[in-house]
């Protein structure tokens, strides 16, 4: 849910659509391919050959490590998020267009919420959600432990919940706009337009609710929200910004995109019984009047019946995101619109079925608790590790050649790109260092560094 605000604008589409690209400079050149690619496409392009895009075929979606190909990992979902993005930012702004009197270019609206669908989950740490709740818990205990270098940062309300409260939407922000491609001069450079349609949470951790425990950018990447929300029209009276528009697009695209998902996946490991998987997508197609092609698809494959009724599925929450977009533009565009569109639909009902019987029957089976938890030690060890290593970084005063011999070890494994950002003097510096790094690794890549920094891998003895 998006903070409340008493002071708030009407946005524009004309400056929500802008095609200024940041950047951490004042200057950046337009695309000289703009008569063949749009530059909404050139993000998309940006985003995709990037390797923090390519790393998400090797991070968690819903199983962890899965041992069939067929599951879904988070490249996979993120690629499906997209493509109903795609559709569902076309059909809105067909519409949009003819009420804007050819002020919105529907393939615009199309192509935005498309590259902002590709960069939804570039945040997401180890090992999914858990690995958010590994990060949150390793820094809470070091809130509370004597003599650590990190109390101060972990007491200051302005920077404190970065690290407490810990979200992939906000490292996603930093990934976009200073880790990736340009790094500090701009990260990859996306428009402003898109860079605000990814951002679900346009406020910083300080104001984030003790029970949400969701945010959009650090406190280090305050100054690029600012200029970014700013120029979108986004920023009001009060110093609060409203979520752009097609920031609900987005969040509809991932919603569309799981809860139909995973009711496919379970089914297809037999969490969840063929009768009980159709009976949950069946009430979605039924309420969208397509129950009648479901029962005219004569197949006694009961995976291909479901996929079927997935695909069905999704195409009728589509059409009630973009139902329920266009019936509350208005507020939308005043940013006094708070809920996700599937939630204000007729299909909310439905909705909210899927996901109990996956959080009762599938979230919770055994298998998958148990790679989780393992996951969770993976990455206290590795915080455990390269946060001390810190400690002794900043002991020493910045000085490599006096920390102790581990240290200056683990200081050599870690890219050089994360060590020319570390601040002896700054605490909280080194500290988004430090998730930067960790929150950056695959699934496998940090077991296996775990198990090797840690003298447990299979390979000790075989190491090249």
């Amino acid at each position: 849910m998006i903070r409340p605000s008493k002071a708030r604008k009407v946005m524009d589409w004309k400056t929500l659509m802008s095609e200024e690209r940041y950047t951490a400079n004042t200057y950046v050149r337009r695309s000289v391919a703009r008569q063949i690619v749009s530059d909404f496409q050139l993000d998309a392009e940006k985003i995709i050959y990037t390797s923090v895009f390519r790393r998400l075929q090797g991070k968690t979606q819903v199983y962890p490590f899965p041992a069939y190909d067929y599951l879904r990992t988070r490249l996979t979902h993120t690629n499906e998020v997209a493509f109903v993005g795609k559709i569902l930012g076309r059909g809105i702004g067909r519409r949009l267009s003819a009420s804007e009197r050819g002020n919105i270019d529907p393939e615009d609206i199309s192509d935005v919420v498309y590259a902002a669908c590709l960069a939804h989950d570039l945040g997401n740490p180890p090992f999914g959600h858990i690995g958010e709740e590994a990060i949150k818990t390793w820094f809470l205990r070091e809130k509370t432990k004597p003599g650590s270098p990190f109390n101060s940062t972990l007491s200051d309300a302005h920077t404190m919940y970065d690290f407490l409260h810990f979200d992939g939407n906000a490292q996603g922000f930093r990934i976009m706009t200073r880790l990736s491609s340009w790094r500090e001069e701009g990260g990859m450079r996306l428009t402003y337009a898109v860079a605000g349609a990814f951002s679900k949470y346009p406020f910083p951790s300080e104001t984030s609710s003790p029970d949400k425990q969701k945010f959009g950018y650090m406190a280090d990447d305050s100054d690029a929200a600012r200029k970014i929300f700013t120029a979108l029209g986004m920023n009001n009276a009060d110093g609060t910004y409203s979520r752009h528009p097609l920031a609900f697009l987005v969040e509809a695209a991932d919603d569309i995109s799981y809860l139909t998902t995973d009711v496919d996946d379970a089914h297809r490991v037999k969490q969840l019984k063929f009768d009980d998987s159709q009976a949950l997508l069946l009430k979605i197609v039924d309420m969208g009047n397509y129950a009648d092609e479901y029962n005219a698809y004569k197949c006694n494959n009961e995976q291909d019946k479901i996929s079927f009724l997935r695909s069905l599925a999704s195409a009728t929450l589509i059409e009630g995101a973009a139902t329920a977009f266009l019936d509350n533009r208005s507020t939308i565009l005043s940013g006094r619109f708070k809920e996700p569109l599937i939630k204000v639909s007729k299909f909310a009902g439905a909705a909210t079925e899927i996901r109990t019987a996956c959080e009762e029957r599938v979230y919770l089976e055994k298998n998958k608790i148990q790679l989780e938890a393992a996951g969770f030690n993976v990455i206290i060890g590795l915080l455990d590790l390269f946060g001390t290593m810190i400690e002794d970084y900043i002991a020493k005063k910045g000085s490599v050649k006096d920390m102790n011999h581990k240290s200056r070890n683990l200081y050599s494994l870690m890219p050089e790109e994360n060590r020319k950002r570390m601040v002896a003097t700054d605490p909280y510096k080194c500290m988004v260092v430090l998730v930067d790094y960790v929150s950056g690794m695959t699934d496998r890549f940090a077991l296996d560094l775990f198990q090797r920094l840690s003298g447990h891998s299979p390979a000790l003895g075989k190491m090249a």
